[in-house]
């Protein structure tokens, strides 16, 4: 292989192991959010079903 082609399947990896981090955390933050709005939903719905 010459430099060039090393170089290609370089940025290759890189890419693939940036985006997989990406991915991960952006699921990290999903479970994390629908946690903290499902409370704040629920809490919503209880007042309401309280008020009738």
């Amino acid at each position: 292989m010459d430099c060039i082609e090393v170089y290609k399947e370089h940025i290759v990896y890189s890419f693939h192991d940036f985006y997989k981090v990406v991915i991960r955390f952006a699921a990290i933050n999903a479970w994390r959010d629908r946690n903290r709005t499902g409370n704040g939903i629920m809490k919503f719905l209880l007042n309401i079903l309280q008020k009738t």
